[in-house]
This record gives structure tokens, sequence and C-alpha cells, in this order.
């Protein structure tokens, strides 16, 4: 990832270029997603920056009713080693689970 990152800032025009290309090839060929033959996931912040309208198109994507469902289900399982992002609930904690995707939220009641 940091060699990544140092390719985006050499002086060489052309290792400018491969940092960009690495990333547009990732998406064209797989889209966002991750899995064992994808890469996407090893684009450093740095290289996601300088990608023009990145950060505004993922933020739209939150308001588009059609998609939110399907990200929430592939970022938990994006991060499920991450324990703060995707926490582990105890089956006899709950004993109703509901989804209002209207409201954004995830309901866990006693």
């Amino acid at each position: 990832m940091n060699d990544w990152s140092s390719l985006l800032y050499m002086d060489n025009p052309e290792a400018t270029k491969l940092a960009m290309n690495l990333f547009k090839y990732s998406y064209y060929r797989n889209g966002f997603a991750f899995g064992p033959e994808t890469f996407i996931h090893m684009a450093p912040v740095l290289v996601r920056q300088a990608i023009p309208e990145y950060i505004s198109t993922l933020r739209s994507l939150v308001d588009s009713e059609e998609f939110y469902p399907q990200f929430i289900d592939q970022y938990m399982q994006n991060h499920l080693d991450n324990r703060k992002l995707s926490p582990v609930i105890a089956e006899d904690v709950f004993k109703t689970f509901s989804e209002d995707m209207s409201e954004g939220s995830v309901t866990i009641t006693e």
C-alpha cells in the first residue's frame, strides 16, 4: 500500500499514471468487490482521494434506498475481522431483530 502511494507522488508522470491505472483496472475488472482475485481493498487512502468525485460518490450511495441494504451486507462481510465495526451479538441477548431501512437503523430489543 505504501508503494502504491509512493507511485502516485513520484516525480515520474508514468509512475503517477500507473498508480491511477491500477485502481481503475481493479475497479473495471470487479467493481468494489472484495475477494481473493481482487486488490481494490489494498488501495491506500491517498490514491482514493486522488480519484475525482470518489468520496462524493460513496456518500451519495447512502441516499439510494436501492443500494443501501446490499451495502450493509457487504460492509459487514468485509469487516468481520474488526469487532468494533461488526460486533458479535449473542443470540440470548435479544428476542427480536428488526431492520427498518427507511430509518436507516437496526434495532435490537430484549
